[in-house]
């Protein structure tokens, strides 16, 4: 499951506290435009393009075939079903260590942000299951999301949230700096 959360320590709670309402409410501002960041960034890559192989999905009465390069390509899949799965017919997936490539849109709709505890938040993918095919045998949009992002036995990593995570915390971290450095300065000051 994919799921990140970036929060304030309990001293950057306190400080906000002797802050007062007037930072408490700037913050609540901050920390939701990291959020929303950080969810249009990972979205953005979501809804990019491939440049890696182009794969060709031929539906069939029993399964679907998935060719390599053109529709008369090497076969590398077969896929119990007819192909009747709301997929593309072609995709260009991306190359290995890059963010995964568009193919439905799915994924990118399916990314959300919350808010978490006081002045936190989480990025999470919602727990859907793809539309067609058949449920039982369906993974959801967050195991797709971990697939691509850690890779498995048979996809290399094609990682999205790591680097932009990374930066979202590196923000998130500035802003709680600046508080605590607010709430020392007001208490020096004997306010």
């Amino acid at each position: 499951m994919m799921k990140f959360k970036l929060e304030g320590s309990r001293e950057f709670q306190r400080a906000m506290d002797e802050l007062g309402e007037d930072a408490r409410e700037r913050v609540d501002t901050r920390v939701k435009q990291i959020a929303q960041k950080l969810r249009q960034d990972i979205v953005a890559d979501y809804q990019k393009g491939g440049s890696g192989i182009t794969y060709y999905r031929i539906p069939g009465p029993k399964y679907m075939t998935i060719r390599k390069h053109s529709e008369s390509g090497p076969p590398v899949a077969f896929i119990g079903g007819s192909g009747s799965k709301n997929l593309s017919r072609q995709h260009t997936a991306s190359r290995p260590g890059q963010a995964p490539a568009k193919d439905t849109g799915g994924l990118a709709n399916a990314v959300a942000v919350r808010a978490y505890g006081r002045a936190g938040f989480e990025i999470y993918v919602k727990p859907l299951k793809p539309k067609g095919g058949d449920e039982e045998k369906e993974i959801t949009y967050q195991e797709i999301a971990s697939i691509l992002e850690l890779g498995n036995h048979k996809i290399k990593r094609r990682p999205n949230w790591d680097t932009k995570v990374e930066a979202a915390r590196k923000v998130f971290d500035e802003m709680v700096e600046q508080v605590l450095a607010a709430a020392i300065k007001k208490k020096r000051a004997g306010r």
